[in-house]
Protein backbone atom coordinates (compact mmCIF):
# COMPACT_ATOMS: atom_id res chain seq x y z
CA UNK A 1 0.00 0.00 0.00
CA UNK A 2 1.44 3.37 -1.00
CA UNK A 3 0.21 6.42 0.87
CA UNK A 4 0.93 9.99 -0.07
CA UNK A 5 0.09 13.03 2.03
CA UNK A 6 -0.77 16.62 1.09
CA UNK A 7 -1.70 18.05 -2.35
CA UNK A 8 0.27 16.75 -5.43
CA UNK A 9 1.84 19.25 -7.83
CA UNK A 10 2.88 17.62 -11.13
CA UNK A 11 5.04 19.50 -13.56
CA UNK A 12 7.43 18.83 -16.39
CA UNK A 13 9.84 21.67 -15.71
CA UNK A 14 10.80 23.64 -12.62
CA UNK A 15 12.43 26.96 -12.23
CA UNK A 16 13.29 30.11 -14.05
CA UNK A 17 14.99 30.66 -17.38
CA UNK A 18 18.60 29.79 -17.07
CA UNK A 19 21.31 32.36 -17.26
CA UNK A 20 23.91 32.00 -19.98
CA UNK A 21 26.37 30.32 -17.61
CA UNK A 22 26.18 28.57 -14.25
CA UNK A 23 28.52 28.34 -11.32
CA UNK A 24 27.80 24.62 -11.01
CA UNK A 25 25.57 21.90 -12.41
CA UNK A 26 23.92 19.15 -10.34
CA UNK A 27 21.83 16.18 -11.40
CA UNK A 28 19.02 14.34 -9.58
CA UNK A 29 17.80 10.90 -10.68
CA UNK A 30 15.60 8.11 -9.23
CA UNK A 31 18.59 5.76 -9.27
CA UNK A 32 20.87 8.30 -7.57
CA UNK A 33 22.20 8.55 -4.03
CA UNK A 34 22.38 11.66 -1.86
CA UNK A 35 25.82 10.52 -0.64
CA UNK A 36 27.18 10.92 -4.17
CA UNK A 37 28.62 14.16 -5.59
CA UNK A 38 25.47 14.90 -7.60
CA UNK A 39 27.06 15.08 -11.06
CA UNK A 40 25.99 13.39 -14.31
CA UNK A 41 27.91 10.23 -13.54
CA UNK A 42 26.84 10.04 -9.88
CA UNK A 43 23.56 11.97 -9.36
CA UNK A 44 21.73 12.82 -6.17
CA UNK A 45 18.56 10.91 -5.29
CA UNK A 46 16.42 13.81 -4.02
CA UNK A 47 15.67 17.35 -5.07
CA UNK A 48 16.01 18.43 -1.46
CA UNK A 49 19.65 17.35 -1.43
CA UNK A 50 20.26 19.50 -4.49
CA UNK A 51 18.35 22.39 -2.89
CA UNK A 52 20.71 22.23 0.08
CA UNK A 53 23.85 22.78 -2.03
CA UNK A 54 22.64 25.01 -4.87
CA UNK A 55 23.99 28.57 -4.88
CA UNK A 56 23.03 31.58 -7.01
CA UNK A 57 23.59 30.73 -10.68
CA UNK A 58 23.60 26.96 -10.18
CA UNK A 59 21.34 24.58 -12.14
CA UNK A 60 19.82 21.24 -11.20
CA UNK A 61 18.90 18.83 -14.00
CA UNK A 62 16.08 16.42 -13.12
CA UNK A 63 16.07 13.00 -14.78
CA UNK A 64 12.80 11.27 -15.75
CA UNK A 65 10.75 9.80 -12.91
CA UNK A 66 8.44 10.53 -9.98
CA UNK A 67 9.74 12.45 -6.97
CA UNK A 68 7.72 12.22 -3.75
CA UNK A 69 9.04 15.04 -1.61
CA UNK A 70 8.72 18.67 -0.61
CA UNK A 71 11.60 21.01 -1.43
CA UNK A 72 12.94 23.84 0.73
CA UNK A 73 15.86 25.66 -0.95
CA UNK A 74 18.63 26.76 1.39
CA UNK A 75 19.80 29.73 -0.65
CA UNK A 76 18.29 32.27 -3.05
CA UNK A 77 19.28 33.33 -6.52
CA UNK A 78 19.88 36.90 -7.61
CA UNK A 79 19.24 39.04 -10.66
CA UNK A 80 21.06 37.49 -13.61
CA UNK A 81 21.99 34.40 -11.60
CA UNK A 82 18.84 32.48 -10.64
CA UNK A 83 18.82 29.05 -9.04
CA UNK A 84 17.29 26.79 -11.68
CA UNK A 85 15.57 23.40 -11.48
CA UNK A 86 14.79 22.03 -14.93
CA UNK A 87 14.04 18.69 -16.51
CA UNK A 88 16.71 16.78 -18.40
CA UNK A 89 16.35 17.62 -22.14
CA UNK A 90 13.85 15.31 -23.84
CA UNK A 91 12.58 13.75 -20.58
CA UNK A 92 9.60 14.25 -18.28
CA UNK A 93 9.62 14.34 -14.49
CA UNK A 94 6.81 14.74 -11.97
CA UNK A 95 7.43 16.28 -8.57
CA UNK A 96 4.67 15.39 -6.10
CA UNK A 97 4.45 17.66 -3.05
CA UNK A 98 3.89 14.59 -0.91
CA UNK A 99 5.63 12.13 1.35
CA UNK A 100 5.26 8.44 0.69
CA UNK A 101 4.55 6.34 3.78
CA UNK A 102 5.41 2.64 3.77
CA UNK A 103 5.87 1.51 7.39
CA UNK A 104 2.26 0.62 8.30
CA UNK A 105 1.06 -1.13 11.47
CA UNK A 106 -2.36 -2.68 12.00
CA UNK A 107 -4.07 -1.37 15.15
CA UNK A 108 -7.30 -3.38 15.01
CA UNK A 109 -10.79 -3.18 13.52
CA UNK A 110 -9.34 -2.83 10.04
CA UNK A 111 -7.46 0.37 10.95
CA UNK A 112 -3.80 0.92 10.07
CA UNK A 113 -1.39 3.67 11.08
CA UNK A 114 2.00 5.07 10.06
CA UNK A 115 4.26 7.75 11.50
CA UNK A 116 3.95 11.14 9.78
CA UNK A 117 6.08 13.90 11.29
CA UNK A 118 4.69 16.99 9.55
CA UNK A 119 1.28 18.56 9.32
CA UNK A 120 -0.51 21.21 7.24
CA UNK A 121 -3.58 21.34 9.47
CA UNK A 122 -6.76 22.01 7.51
CA UNK A 123 -4.77 21.74 4.27
CA UNK A 124 -3.80 18.09 4.77
CA UNK A 125 -4.60 15.72 1.92
CA UNK A 126 -4.01 11.98 1.73
CA UNK A 127 -3.70 9.87 -1.41
CA UNK A 128 -4.10 6.10 -1.36
CA UNK A 129 -2.49 4.44 -4.39
CA UNK A 130 -2.67 7.79 -6.20
CA UNK A 131 -6.33 8.46 -5.38
CA UNK A 132 -7.38 11.18 -2.95
CA UNK A 133 -8.92 9.85 0.26
CA UNK A 134 -11.52 11.52 2.50
CA UNK A 135 -10.87 12.86 5.97
CA UNK A 136 -12.84 10.87 8.55
CA UNK A 137 -16.19 12.62 9.00
CA UNK A 138 -19.89 12.51 9.81
CA UNK A 139 -21.89 12.02 7.71
CA UNK A 140 -19.83 9.82 5.40
CA UNK A 141 -19.60 10.79 1.75
CA UNK A 142 -22.02 9.13 -0.64
CA UNK A 143 -19.99 9.62 -3.81
CA UNK A 144 -16.40 10.43 -4.74
CA UNK A 145 -17.07 13.65 -6.63
CA UNK A 146 -14.98 16.34 -4.94
CA UNK A 147 -17.33 19.03 -6.25
CA UNK A 148 -20.38 17.58 -4.49
CA UNK A 149 -21.03 19.66 -1.33
CA UNK A 150 -22.08 16.64 0.73
CA UNK A 151 -23.38 17.15 4.25
CA UNK A 152 -26.34 16.70 6.58
CA UNK A 153 -29.20 19.16 6.27
CA UNK A 154 -29.49 21.71 9.08
CA UNK A 155 -32.82 21.46 10.93
CA UNK A 156 -32.33 24.62 12.99
CA UNK A 157 -29.31 26.78 13.66
CA UNK A 158 -27.62 30.06 14.39
CA UNK A 159 -24.17 31.49 14.97
CA UNK A 160 -23.60 29.40 18.10
CA UNK A 161 -25.47 26.14 17.49
CA UNK A 162 -26.72 23.71 14.86
CA UNK A 163 -29.46 21.15 15.30
CA UNK A 164 -30.00 18.24 12.95
CA UNK A 165 -32.56 15.48 13.29
CA UNK A 166 -30.14 13.07 11.60
CA UNK A 167 -27.34 13.49 14.15
CA UNK A 168 -26.52 10.23 15.99
CA UNK A 169 -27.75 9.74 19.54
CA UNK A 170 -25.10 7.19 20.55
CA UNK A 171 -22.06 9.50 20.54
CA UNK A 172 -20.20 9.25 23.89
CA UNK A 173 -19.94 12.42 25.96
CA UNK A 174 -17.15 14.76 24.74
CA UNK A 175 -16.29 12.41 21.85
CA UNK A 176 -16.87 15.19 19.32
CA UNK A 177 -15.48 18.03 21.43
CA UNK A 178 -12.63 19.62 19.48
CA UNK A 179 -13.85 18.31 16.13
CA UNK A 180 -13.98 20.67 13.15
CA UNK A 181 -17.44 21.73 12.00
CA UNK A 182 -17.75 22.69 8.32
CA UNK A 183 -20.89 24.63 7.38
CA UNK A 184 -22.45 25.64 4.07
CA UNK A 185 -25.44 27.88 4.82
CA UNK A 186 -27.25 31.09 3.94
CA UNK A 187 -25.91 32.45 0.65
CA UNK A 188 -23.78 29.29 0.38
CA UNK A 189 -20.97 31.20 -1.30
CA UNK A 190 -18.36 29.20 0.63
CA UNK A 191 -18.00 26.88 3.59
CA UNK A 192 -16.87 28.23 6.94
CA UNK A 193 -15.46 26.21 9.79
CA UNK A 194 -15.22 26.35 13.55
CA UNK A 195 -14.43 24.02 16.45
CA UNK A 196 -17.12 22.00 18.17
CA UNK A 197 -17.27 22.99 21.85
CA UNK A 198 -19.97 20.50 22.85
CA UNK A 199 -22.40 18.00 21.43
CA UNK A 200 -25.73 17.25 23.11
CA UNK A 201 -26.66 13.82 21.73
CA UNK A 202 -30.10 13.87 23.29
CA UNK A 203 -31.00 17.24 21.79
CA UNK A 204 -28.97 16.49 18.65
CA UNK A 205 -27.30 19.88 18.93
CA UNK A 206 -23.75 20.96 18.13
CA UNK A 207 -22.51 24.03 20.00
CA UNK A 208 -19.67 26.31 18.98
CA UNK A 209 -18.46 29.91 19.18
CA UNK A 210 -17.54 32.07 16.20
CA UNK A 211 -15.13 34.85 17.12
CA UNK A 212 -15.86 37.04 14.09
CA UNK A 213 -19.55 36.79 13.29
CA UNK A 214 -19.78 39.71 10.86
CA UNK A 215 -19.83 38.11 7.41
CA UNK A 216 -21.10 34.76 8.69
CA UNK A 217 -23.97 36.32 10.62
CA UNK A 218 -24.99 38.45 7.64
CA UNK A 219 -24.48 36.12 4.71
CA UNK A 220 -23.84 32.52 5.81
CA UNK A 221 -25.93 32.13 8.94
CA UNK A 222 -27.43 28.65 9.62
CA UNK A 223 -30.54 30.51 10.81
CA UNK A 224 -31.12 31.78 7.26
CA UNK A 225 -34.39 30.50 5.77
CA UNK A 226 -32.46 29.21 2.76
CA UNK A 227 -31.13 26.44 5.00
CA UNK A 228 -27.81 24.71 4.64
CA UNK A 229 -25.74 21.64 5.38
CA UNK A 230 -22.73 20.66 7.48
CA UNK A 231 -20.33 17.90 8.34
CA UNK A 232 -18.04 17.14 11.29
CA UNK A 233 -14.42 16.01 10.87
CA UNK A 234 -11.12 15.80 12.68
CA UNK A 235 -11.71 13.06 15.30
CA UNK A 236 -10.46 9.48 15.21
CA UNK A 237 -13.85 8.15 16.36
CA UNK A 238 -15.21 9.32 12.98
CA UNK A 239 -12.93 6.89 11.13
CA UNK A 240 -15.57 4.33 10.13
CA UNK A 241 -15.64 4.00 6.33
CA UNK A 242 -13.33 2.78 3.54
CA UNK A 243 -10.97 5.35 2.03
CA UNK A 244 -11.13 7.61 5.11
CA UNK A 245 -8.15 8.96 7.04
CA UNK A 246 -7.43 10.72 10.33
CA UNK A 247 -4.23 12.48 11.37
CA UNK A 248 -3.35 12.62 15.07
CA UNK A 249 -1.18 15.72 15.47
CA UNK A 250 -0.21 14.75 19.02
CA UNK A 251 0.98 11.25 18.16
CA UNK A 252 2.19 12.36 14.73
CA UNK A 253 0.36 9.35 13.29
CA UNK A 254 -1.75 8.96 10.18
CA UNK A 255 -4.63 6.48 10.49
CA UNK A 256 -6.50 4.70 7.69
Amino acid sequence: MKIMKIRPVPFICLGLLAASSFAAEYVVAPHGDDAQPGNRAAPFRTLQKAAEVLEAGDVCLIRAGDYFETVRPRASGRAGAPIVFRVWPGEQATVWGTQQLDDWQEVGNGVWRAAMDWDLGKNNQVFVNGKMATEARWPNVADEDLLTPEGAEITRGGTSFIQCDLLPSDVPENAWTGAVLWVLAGAKCTRWSTVVEAYDAEAKTLRFDINDQGSIARNMNPADRRGGSFFVAGKRCLLDAPNEWFYDDQQRMLYL
